[in-house]
Parts: C-alpha cells; structure tokens; sequence
C-alpha cells in the first residue's frame, strides 16, 4: 500500500514538475513573439508591443483584443510590404483605438531603390496610410482624432485601404484624409478586388473628412479618383462625411487618356440614416470620354454606381432616412441611378438635381432643374418638409394636372389588358 502511494505521488510531482518546465519553454517562446503587424516601419513584437515607437508608449499593441492603441502618435515613417508602403500594415482585422489627436503623415517618406521590385522612382510607388494586406476589416474607434496625410505624385495614394475587407469608424471618433494628386488617388477603399465585397461604415457620431488632391497630368496617363470606393457605404446615428476630390488638370499637349474618372463616392448601396450626413464634391476631369468595364462611368460625377461582381450590372441604390445628402459634379451629381425604380422607401422624399441627372426611373421622387447658374451642378435630398421647392406657375400646373392624367389612363390600360 505504501509503495502505490509513493509511485502516484511520484507521478503527480512528475507531472507538476513537466506543467512547470512547459510554462517555462511557452514564457520564453512568447517573450520573441513577432506579429503581422507593422507601424512606421517596425514590426511590432511582444517586447516592443507597449511602447512600439519608444517614446513612452504614444503606440500600444494589445495581442489577446487586436487593438492598436494611439495616443497622441505622431507617425511619419512607413513599412514596404506587399508592393506598398504603409504607415501602419496589418494582417486580417485590427482595431485602432484613437485617444488625443494622432497623425499618420507620410508626405515626406523615403522612397528606397532597394526594395522589393526594384522600385527606382517615387512616381512608380504605392502609399497608403494604412493598409488591411488580408481578408478582414479595421476598425476605427475612440473619441479622439486620427489625421491621414499621403505623398502627391506617386501611382497610387490611398489614406486607407482595405482592399480584401472592410472598414468602420464608430465611437465618436474623427478622421480626416488627405491625399496627393496621383494617377490612382482614393480616400477610402474597401472590397474592391473584383472577389469580394467590401463596406465602408461611419456611424455613433463619428466623422470623416477626406480631400484628394490636384492632379497634373503632362503626359497620356490614367486618372482614377475616389474619396470613397466600395460596395456599401453606410454613414448613420448622427454622423458626418464630407468628401471633396482635387481637379484633374491635364496639358493642352496631352490627346488621349488611359482613364479618366473622378467622383466623391462610388458604390452600389448607399445608406445615410439617423439624422446623418453626406456631402460629395467631385472635382474636375480631364475631359475625355473613356469608359471602360472597370470604370464604365467616367468624367465628374458626385456619386456614381459601381459594378457588380455577379451579374456585371452598375448601378447605385440609395436609401437615405431623416438625413441628408448633397452631391456635386462638373458632368453628372449621381450616375446609375435606375436600380432605385418604384422603391416604397422613398415617399415623402423630394429630389432637386441639376440637368445632367437622369431621374426618368424616378417615379415616386419629384425632380427639378437648378438651371445653369450655380458655381457647380449639385443635388441635394432632404427630408420631406425641410426644404420648399419654388412656387409652380400656372401652366406649369396645368402641365402637371394633364401629365398625371395621362400616366393614369395608361396605367388603366396596362391593368385592363
């Protein structure tokens, strides 16, 4: 009996003594953690995580949640990853807590000719502020601020891109982008990779301010400019967006284009609900008529459709609840505008857009002409009841009575035959 006592106690201080030397070897194994996870061009590790930037912890990294605490950052380096330069680059999905007001500036980076595929020249680089290199999503939290700032005259210039994923902004929080003119420059883009849908979200009083810059083109290049791209663009529960993208300027040597687009927004769903906002200024094109499949809607437009991976259509479908939404385009304010057909959701709406809309599909939704004399076209929508249109004349009621009589006799045929 003693000695069966003595061997289970032998296995038991056995096994407590393997536990302890496991805890060791796992303490030690996590003490050279390093992680997918890059900022101002260090990669982040479990020794570094507290105070990535060693200046006192202005950059934490919590690897149990995926968050990314900025306090009061002040970024200005980047990472070269995936073909990009990044000031922050992560794998799959992260949250990025904002807490004071934090910047990610990289106007002024170095370009190395080292790097992978021997770029030689800052005109062939690719920048974003921050960049999503997976399927995944980041979200933007916290009641503080977050500045993104990208170099002008590169390939492509994007504040944040989430080209597999999605993006959120929630809590409050505000950011504002700021992007060079370049032959591709975007503010936000989410799901866009012709594989997967992406969405762009505002929401809990948050803000967003994006500004694209000029573009100088001396020679025939592409022009492909969005402050927003993605598939679904939701901005509720009083939040604001305001876009405005730069001119595209082009050399009176220069004939012909590869692209030329230019629009605030680009979706195929649009939300804006709860008393929210919206405002998307698109700048000036360069003028030349070049649709492509890829970018079917060229010119300036305000808010344009985007194309469906399944069935290859493009349109823009838009609901907008107790909010408002202004668009402005030198060409067109909106685009691809017939999938909202006969949608019950807009009763009580009122719809007032320059010439250049087409709002024949529009049939529960009262468009008007501005006419020619504003600085630029624009449409705004409101809620019912926030805005009175200008008094109809006389004839202009006659017509309206007469036009109304038709559309109803024909509307009788249709059901009788």
């Amino acid at each position: 009996m003693k000695l069966a006592v003595k061997r289970f106690l032998s296995v038991i201080m056995s096994v407590i003594i393997l536990v302890g030397i496991m805890q060791i070897n796992v303490f030690a194994a996590s003490s050279d953690t390093v992680y997918d996870l890059y900022l101002a061009g260090v990669q982040i590790t479990e020794q570094n995580r507290n105070d990535v930037l060693g200046d006192g912890g202005s950059v934490k990294f919590d690897s149990y949640t995926d968050k990314l605490t900025l306090t009061n950052a002040n970024i200005t380096e980047a990472v070269y990853k995936s073909g990009y330069y990044s000031g922050i680059h992560a794998y799959g999905t992260i949250t990025i807590e904002l807490i004071g007001e934090n910047v990610i500036d990289l106007r002024n980076i170095d370009f190395n000719v080292e790097d992978i595929l021997a770029i030689d020249h800052k005109e062939s680089a690719m920048v974003n502020g921050i960049y999503i290199d997976f399927s995944g999503k980041v979200n933007i939290v916290g009641n503080g601020s977050l500045s993104i700032a990208t170099p002008d005259s590169v390939s492509k210039s994007i504040g944040i891109n989430a080209y597999h994923g999605s993006v959120c902004l929630k809590g409050g929080c505000s950011v504002e982008i700021e992007t060079g003119g370049s032959f591709e420059s975007t503010g936000i883009q989410a799901g866009t990779d012709q594989s997967r849908f992406g969405h762009i979200e505002v929401t809990e009083g948050s803000t967003l301010n994006i500004k694209t810059g000029n573009y100088y083109a001396s020679a025939p290049s592409r022009a492909v400019v969005f402050g927003i791209d993605c598939d679904e663009f939701y901005v509720r529960d009083n939040s604001t967006v305001y876009i405005e993208t730069g001119d595209t300027i082009v050399d009176e040597n220069v004939t012909k284009m590869w692209f030329d687009c230019n629009s605030a927004v680009r979706c195929r769903h649009m939300y804006v609900v709860d008393n929210s906002s919206v405002t998307a200024i698109a700048g000036k094109s360069g003028g030349f008529d070049i649709p492509s499949y890829e970018y079917p809607n060229n010119g300036s437009i305000g808010i344009t459709g985007a194309i469906s991976n399944i069935d290859f259509d493009v349109h823009l479908d838009i609901e907008i609840f107790d909010s408002t939404v202004i668009a402005s385009g030198y060409d067109q304010a909106f685009s691809s505008l017939s999938a909202i057909k006969d949608s019950e959701i807009y009763s009580g709406i009122e719809f007032y857009c320059s010439d250049n809309v087409d709002g024949s599909y529009l049939k529960k939704i009262e468009v008007t002409s501005t006419g020619k004399d504003i600085e630029k076209p624009y449409v705004m929508i409101v809620p019912e009841g926030s805005y009175e249109p200008p008094e109809k004349s006389f004839f202009e009621k006659i017509a309206d009575f007469f036009r109304n009589l038709f559309e109803r006799i024909a509307q009788f045929f249709d059901y009788i035959f």
